[in-house]
């Protein structure tokens, strides 16, 4: 196992546990919250580290032609797979996916002390 390919299966799997968590938040935003109460403080501060994906990312956006063999190849596709395959955009549209979600958690964790009176 490469470097690249081992810095891919940490990076995959802290960002299981941040998406996991961001979604046990999400589901406790939604419903009355207090069935959340006692693992809310660790919940929060896992969905807090998807910020450290986007630093995680970096070096795997310049290794990427070493884990996937798309990246480096020039493949015989219609021009909107190439074009949605291609290594830039597929850059550009994870670090939105990771932006939306650091957002997301970020204020769903500020808005805690709002209850919603009627669902």
């Amino acid at each position: 196992m490469s470097t690249m390919q081992a810095l891919y299966v940490v990076f995959v799997g802290l960002a299981g546990v941040a998406m996991g968590s961001l979604g046990l938040l999400m589901l406790g935003h939604i419903m009355s919250e207090h069935w959340l109460a006692p693992v809310r403080a660790e919940a929060e501060a896992a969905a807090l580290t998807m910020p450290v994906l986007l630093v995680v990312g970096i070096p795997l956006a310049f290794g990427l032609d070493q884990l996937f063999p798309w990246a480096g190849q020039d493949l015989d596709l219609p021009p909107a797979r190439a074009t949605f395959l291609s290594p830039g955009f597929f850059i550009l549209r994870s670090a939105f996916y990771l932006a939306v979600s650091s957002g997301i958690a970020v204020w769903l964790i500020h808005t805690r002390s709002v209850r919603r009176t009627s669902a």
